[in-house]
């Protein structure tokens, strides 16, 4: 199908939501005076310093034409040398050094006549300027950048738009429309120029704290022909600290109001993106990104194992649908013409936090922030659902190229391995999935949890005297969420104790349900949490039990229900056997994970005799492992191998330095011990769910 590029829209909102809001105000003004704080900060600083690295050669030079005792002499060259360094690192600081910038793709309007005409007509109606360039990325996000340097902070820059492949891969046209009007948004913002200012200042403060290796060697050298040196060297470096604790706290400051005014521009991007673009494509827009983005990630994360089978995709893009698509059939949503999702707010796959703690170190709003800012708009615009690659030329091209630059950055050599079609990638992604996954019909009601143990004898007897039920109301959408809700809300907990740490002073409300509460009120809310997560867990207890008692009534018809009752049993007790694996394992990895951090040699002893002691215990276990018939099926060569490593000796992981392969040993043993473990209660909980569905049609 071409493109055509649609009629211009007629916006139905109040033309004022683009006009930036009371609170973008503040936070301009906090951000112009953090700057202007900034400026009178370092200028004096650097006053100071000058002044005082002056003060030092004066007098180091007066010391020298003394001619007096040699110590005097060397006390005259150490100061000037001192004085020196200290106007040298007040200097250099200045000089910004700017990072290489990510690898992009630039198109021109002849390689992409449709996509420059869809994006002139955009900016034509926004009003906001065309994009100096336009580029293409490999991933699920859209941009707005421009050349930052020195004169960018006092002359009027033009931007550039970035525009990732994964992105255009999982919108419809209208929705892509949504994102560069959000990014749009951006192009007509002046406040833009700020993160101009804030980056170059950040570079200084950068350069002041950290890029002072070759610095601090200078000062070395010198330092080491004489005490006196020595002396004038540190006092040389109590200077520089000083300056150095004073930018850190400016560093604070500034990038606070910074971001706290990119949170606002969010929301003003956003506004510009409802207006021109609709509140619904969007708020659509946002929740496939985030989906898109975990696919995609899902995508890279399986093509990395298959280079180690000596596989590789000539295009990343098909697969990364068909993770989508796997994504969609797991939670039974529904899927429009192109293949993506549609995702509703209310599903549990995206985030059912209900505590919203502001960071202040966020550069966007939550996404429950900007779908309640996007509910205030009134727009009706009408939705494209034509795919948004129409909107551009050679798209096998472009994808493949964008491939081949993902594998070289990992793989130089990449192109010696072995192309994988996208048929065998889907063939192979759906067996793999489908071999570590619960059946679909369940909704993800078993997911990432344990069953609930109760008295399968006493259940059996009560089925007896109820009425049967129906699979579709025991697993109907209420239902099957409840778990993720727990986790939900066991989330929640721990935001809220995070408020209600006493260290982080900045924090002083939160939300909860759309309403604002005071940082005093986070055990009250953990109270009311805490009592919801226990009625949760009673209602999937009750489910549970009300399950297996449906499916035992099936399974009697059919003169399984013995059968049935046994294997239940089974699942429960490998369940509580893989429980008390659990704890083994999480007890002594929890007590070798210090090891990882730089400690004393005396607590690094104290550490490892905590895991020497816990191996005692748990050693004997892995033998039974590796030797229990029931788990014979689930142990991989390789696994089996790296046990009997790890059991073949007391292995030694300190002796006045770390013995890298002993804990390489140790982690390959522990983590193949629970994974055996994990496989087989997963295994026997899975060949137990797929039962229970062959005795319903």
């Amino acid at each position: 199908m071409d493109y055509v590029n649609p009629p211009a829209t007629q916006p139905t909102a109040d033309a004022n939501i683009l006009q930036p809001s009371p609170k973008f105000k503040k936070q301009v003004t906090n951000v112009i005076w953090a700057l202007v704080l900034f400026i009178i900060v370092y200028i004096l600083l650097f006053i100071v310093g000058m002044a005082i690295a002056a003060a030092m050669v004066t007098v180091g030079c007066a010391l020298l034409m003394s001619l007096r005792m040699f110590l005097i002499l060397v006390l005259g060259i150490g100061l000037i040398l001192s004085g020196v360094m200290l106007a040298f690192f007040l200097i250099k600081s200045i000089f910004i050094k700017s990072p290489k910038g990510s690898k992009r793709y630039e198109v021109t309007e002849d390689e992409q006549p449709e996509l420059f005409d869809f994006i002139r007509q955009l900016t034509d109606e926004s009003g906001a300027p065309f994009p100096k360039h336009i580029y293409l990325s490999p991933e699920v996000n859209a941009s707005v950048f421009f050349d930052s340097s020195f004169w960018s902070m006092f002359f009027p820059v033009r931007k550039n738009l970035v525009i990732g492949l994964a992105l255009v891969n999982c919108l419809n046209q209208s929705e892509f429309r949504a994102v560069l009007a959000h990014e749009f948004g951006h192009f007509s913002q002046r406040s833009m120029r700020f993160g101009s200012y804030v980056y170059n200042f950040n570079q200084v403060i950068y350069n002041t704290l950290y890029e002072n290796k070759g610095y601090e060697k200078m000062l070395h050298a010198w330092a080491r022909w004489h005490n006196v040196l020595r002396l004038t060297a540190m006092l040389n470096v109590k200077i520089i600290k000083l300056m150095q604790d004073a930018l850190r706290g400016m560093y604070l400051r500034i990038n606070k109001a910074h971001l706290g005014l990119s949170r606002e521009m969010e929301f003003h991007a956003d506004a510009m993106a409802a207006y021109y673009g609709g509140a619904e494509n969007m708020a659509m827009a946002l929740r496939r990104i985030e989906i898109g983005d975990d696919c995609y990630n899902t995508v890279l994360n399986v093509l990395t194992l298959k280079m180690k089978e000596g596989l590789r995709s000539d295009n990343i893009y098909p697969p990364h649908r068909i993770v989508l698509h796997q994504f969609a059939n797991e939670r039974q949503l529904q899927v429009d013409k192109n293949g993506i999702p549609i995702i509703n707010t209310n599903i549990a796959a995206l985030d059912n936090s209900r505590v919203i703690v502001q960071n202040q170190w966020s550069s966007h709003p939550t996404m429950f922030e900007r779908e309640a800012k996007l509910d205030e708009v009134d727009t009706i615009v009408k939705t494209v659902n034509e795919p948004a690659w129409l909107l551009f030329r050679d798209v096998i091209m472009l994808q493949e190229h964008f491939t081949d630059q993902l594998y070289e950055s990992v793989k130089p050599d990449y192109a010696d391995l072995v192309i994988m079609d996208t048929e065998s990638f889907k063939s192979d992604y759906k067996q793999q999935y489908d071999s570590n996954s619960y059946n679909v019909a369940y909704k993800g009601f078993y997911n990432n949890r344990q069953l609930t143990g109760f008295d399968v004898d006493e259940a059996i007897i009560t089925s007896q005297n109820i009425q049967t039920e129906d699979f579709n109301s025991l697993f109907f959408d209420g239902n099957c969420n409840l778990p993720q809700f727990v986790t939900g809300m066991r989330r929640d907990i721990g935001l809220l104790n995070n408020v209600g740490n006493k260290e982080n002073k900045d924090l002083i409300s939160f939300d909860f349900e759309g309403k604002r509460y005071d940082k005093a009120d986070a055990q009250a809310i953990k109270n009311i949490l805490e009592k919801q997560i226990e009625n949760t867990e009673l209602k999937i207890a009750d489910l549970d039990k009300r399950i297996f008692m449906f499916f035992y009534q099936k399974a009697e018809k059919k003169g399984s229900g013995q059968s049935f009752a046994d294997q239940y049993k089974l699942a429960l007790f490998y369940q509580s056997r893989a429980a008390s694996d659990y704890d083994n394992y999480n007890t002594i990895m929890s007590d070798m994970s210090p090891v990882y951090t730089k400690q004393k040699p005396d607590v690094i002893n104290n550490t490892l005799s905590k895991v020497y002691f816990k191996e005692k215990m748990i050693k004997p276990r892995l033998r039974e492992v590796i030797n229990d018939p029931s788990l014979t099926a689930y142990i991989t060569d390789t696994q089996k191998k790296d046990i009997e490593k790890y059991l073949s000796k007391s292995w030694v992981y300190y002796e006045g330095h770390y013995d890298n392969h002993a804990i390489e040993i140790f982690n390959k043993g522990v983590n193949a011990y629970i994974e055996i473990v994990a496989a087989r209660s997963f295994n026997i909980k899975k060949a137990l769910f797929e039962f229970q569905l062959s005795l319903i049609d």
